[in-house]
């Protein structure tokens, strides 16, 4: 009852001034992060990374040419992170398991031990029941990954951490959300509720201790958003908030949200700032969200002991958890190269196309430089002083090697080298395979903390399934065969649950190494054809079943034109051949023995 007390009392304390004046203080720490702030920086990359790399800049009429290295390097080093498939092998701690088993699961054997957990008569084991549990959890964790659309969101939020130094993803569990399960064999009664995830901008996103790089270890963490001041009404009126406060809320002007463009679009319709606030209570996560002055939703208990944020930080730095942009420091080079390409095509142009310069009272008509215009000279005297060409400067001989010499390192210095891009011609497949390792070893640190966030969101993924599902099934998926599996989360939410990843061939090169090493064994006979088309990776050659399927139809054919061995005529006796001779037939066959061989091979036949 204490324990109440003081919660309810902390709540109470948990104004929407306070919130809002903790809102201020981060914000003013996110301004003062570096030469520019996180939001002109972040505003800043993107616009880098996109090609917009002349804003604002005063320089006449020349050629404003764009050699986007910032975009050649992001694409290759987002396509590697990304390339790795990753998946989470769960596990209860204290129980032991079979690794091999959770990685391939033997559906039937899972149906049975779960099907048999809570029976009067039931020999399941405490170790049977668990592993069961957790091969069947690993298995669900795909398909909630799938019909998330992960792959698709982690490449977007890669792609946002490289431009903007971090990338950061909400999990929440929607109660609302349908299943498509029932809780009856009537199917009357929907199973409603599942997780589902959100990207969120870094600069949309504070920490109440930037310096503490654990999102687990946060003493709060609140999430801004700008909605529209019709969508808040409406939330707040789902809510039960008292009609007073709902027409208190009024629109305001808060533009330091980075990727918020309504003002800048000319947008009129009116936002207002919706503040989530996280919080843990109690060895308990809880929430509240409110708008300037009033709160929108009561604090409530998530039910889950982690903070459902996970981020992934590009590069780090010390004492700060909102992670560092490589785009920051490229910026310069990439200006550079720019302004290069850009004076030496407007120095190509002034050669082919030259200024003239004229005497204005000797020529009074206008020069066009059109192909044989003739000009009028008025007063007598060399015509050759009465206008000339203009000829640009000359460009130094080294221009093109230093231009080029920039590029080149901006690359190499970035891991984007030649060798890693692809602009090599190894000579056979196990080269292409040991200078993409090469290539990608600077990566590595960037690979480490991309797993880590994955783990990360596994373990929040985890522990809502334990306490957020309840009684219903889960989706087991084993070589092609889909099953669902009876789970009643009750049993376990107090369980430890701990998430392991593990990380796939990258697909960048997988293809043409699948296909050599399949070459190489089909040649030495070690496979045969079908098992090498089975083995061929997806989308390699059109129609790939029905070429399987017709190998095995001419093989069946071709097995049943064959005669049946068992059939056959019994082989002869040669003691009973031998018998059936007369005494002169048997002296015959003794001095010509081949005579006796060959009656007994045609009797075979």
């Amino acid at each position: 009852m204490a324990e109440k007390e003081t919660l309810k009392q902390k709540v109470e304390e948990l104004t929407p001034k306070k919130i809002f004046e903790e809102y201020e203080e981060a914000k003013n720490y996110k301004s003062n992060i570096g030469n520019n702030g996180i939001y002109e920086q972040a505003k800043k990359n993107e616009r880098f990374m996109l090609g917009d790399q002349w804003r604002d800049a005063d320089i006449g009429d020349i050629p404003k040419v764009v050699m986007n290295v910032i975009k050649q390097i992001g694409d290759f080093k987002v396509s590697n992170i990304i390339s790795n498939p990753c998946t989470a092998v769960y596990e209860f701690d204290g129980v032991p398991t079979h690794l091999e088993a959770q990685r391939s699961p033997d559906t039937n054997e899972i149906m049975n031990v779960m099907t048999d957990i809570g029976q009067i008569e039931s020999k399941i084991s405490f170790e049977e029941e668990h592993n069961a549990v957790a091969t069947a959890i690993t298995s669900h964790f795909s398909s909630v990954w799938e019909r998330c659309k992960m792959d698709k969101l982690n490449q977007t939020g890669v792609r946002k951490a490289y431009m903007h130094g971090a990338y950061v993803l909400y999990s929440r569990f929607n109660p609302h959300l349908s299943t498509g399960l029932y809780a009856d064999e009537g199917r009357k009664t929907a199973i409603k509720g599942d997780i589902e995830v959100e990207i969120l901008n870094i600069t949309n996103v504070y920490f109440g201790n930037p310096a503490e790089c654990d999102v687990q270890k946060q003493p709060w963490i609140t999430i801004s958003q700008r909605k529209a001041l019709d969508v808040i009404k409406r939330e707040m009126g789902k809510n039960n908030r008292p009609q007073a406060d709902i027409e208190s809320v009024k629109a305001d002007d808060d533009n330091n949200e980075a990727g918020n463009y309504n003002n800048e679009s000319g947008n009129k319709k009116e936002y207002v700032t919706l503040l989530t606030r996280f919080w843990r209570e109690n060895d308990t996560i809880m929430a509240i969200q409110c708008v300037e002055n009033v709160i929108v939703k009561e604090a409530w208990d998530t039910g889950i002991t982690l903070y459902p944020i996970c981020i992934f930080c590009w590069d780090e730095t010390d004492n700060c958890i909102y992670g560092h942009s490589e785009i920051t420091e490229l910026i310069p080079n990439q200006v550079a190269i720019n302004r290069m390409i850009s004076l030496e095509i407007l120095s190509e142009m002034m050669m082919g196309m030259p200024k003239i310069i004229y005497d204005a009272t000797a020529i009074s008509q206008e020069i066009t430089n059109d192909p044989g215009q003739i000009i009028a000279v008025e007063n007598p005297g060399d015509v050759r002083n009465a206008f000339y060409y203009v000829n640009p400067a000359q460009i130094s001989p080294n221009w093109n090697r230093v231009q080029q010499s920039l590029i080149d390192n901006t690359k190499s210095i970035s891991g984007a080298t030649s060798v890693a891009l692809g602009d090599v011609r190894p000579e056979n497949t196990s080269a292409i395979v040991a200078l993409r390792e090469a290539a990608n070893q600077p990566l590595q640190p960037i690979l480490n903390r991309y797993y880590a966030f994955v783990e990360d969101i596994a373990r929040i993924w985890g522990e809502m399934i334990l306490k957020k599902y309840g009684k219903r099934s889960l989706r087991v998926v084993s070589q092609g065969e889909v099953t669902y599996v009876p789970f009643d989360a009750d049993k376990y939410k107090n369980m430890m649950l701990t998430a392991r990843i593990e990380v796939g061939p990258s697909t960048l090169w997988a293809t043409s190494t699948v296909i050599s090493t399949l070459d190489n064994l089909l040649e030495r006979n070690a496979i045969d054809v079908i098992q090498y088309l089975e083995r061929l990776p997806e989308g390699t050659i059109p129609k790939k079943q029905e070429l399987i399927n017709d190998i095995r139809g001419q093989r069946q054919a071709q097995a049943q034109a064959q005669p049946n061995p068992s059939a056959a005529p019994q082989g002869v006796d040669p003691t009973a051949l031998l018998d059936t001779l007369s005494p002169e037939q048997l002296a015959v066959a003794q001095e010509h023995p081949e005579m006796l061989q060959n009656a007994m091979s045609g009797a075979q036949m």
